[in-house]
């Protein structure tokens, strides 16, 4: 088990030996129970790059509903990919309060999205938890499986220094040693799962230096 205190610990005595450890919450669930840290209240929060979740997610609906294959061009898709989004994730996940900025008359998917932190768990907990939510069905458990499972290795991007160095990819997931996966975006959010240890981690930062952001948890897990 992850000890909460001695996360806690280990920011305290980050924050007085790095420039800078600007973490604005943790939430960390195991087994089920839940404790939060830094958290003092719900606002909006730009995801980055975790925004790619809910694209991967999404198509893996519209596979499943036959509207797309793999091998469809996702832009001719993209108002299906939206409403998908809205209509089988956000709506079955009770998330209602949402930002997520177009450039020019598209939604680009890769980032822009704004969640407070309870809704960003939310999307950690169908990753942990095979694509269901409230004994929901909302992802199709296979296509969860296949973006937590390593789709291609990438060992230039393996750095056996970081607290989850890459081993590759799944669908827009990176593959962790010790059987952890995650993914970060850019400032410091991340969603971190462990499966076979029942553990969901997210994170919302603004850390321009994002290995800062993981080092709260090295010899915790």
């Amino acid at each position: 088990m992850i000890d909460i205190e001695t996360i806690k610990d280990n920011v305290s005595n980050l924050s007085k030996k790095l420039p800078s450890l600007n973490i604005d919450s943790i939430f960390l669930e195991q087994d089920g129970k839940l404790d939060k840290v830094f958290y003092n209240e719900e606002c909006l929060h730009e995801l980055r790059s975790c925004s790619k979740l809910l694209v991967a997610m999404a198509i893996g609906i519209a596979i499943q509903k036959g509207m797309i294959t793999l091998d469809t061009l996702i832009y001719s898709s993209i108002k299906d990919i939206v409403d998908i989004r809205n209509e089988n994730i956000f709506k079955k996940l009770d998330i209602k309060e949402f930002k997520w900025n177009n450039f020019g008359k598209y939604c680009p998917g890769s980032t822009g999205l704004y969640l407070k932190h309870s809704d960003f768990h939310k999307i950690g907990k169908l990753l942990l938890n095979n694509g269901r939510y409230n004994n929901i069905q909302v992802i199709p458990k296979n296509w969860i499986n296949e973006m937590c499972s390593l789709q291609l290795e990438t060992p230039s991007a393996f750095k056996s220094e970081r607290v989850f160095p890459k081993d590759g990819v799944g669908y827009y997931t990176f593959i962790s040693t010790n059987d952890y996966i995650f993914r970060d975006g850019a400032d410091g959010q991340y969603i971190i799962i462990n499966k076979d240890k029942n553990i969901l981690i997210t994170i919302m930062s603004r850390e321009k230096e994002m290995k800062n952001v993981t080092e709260i948890l090295r010899n915790v897990i």
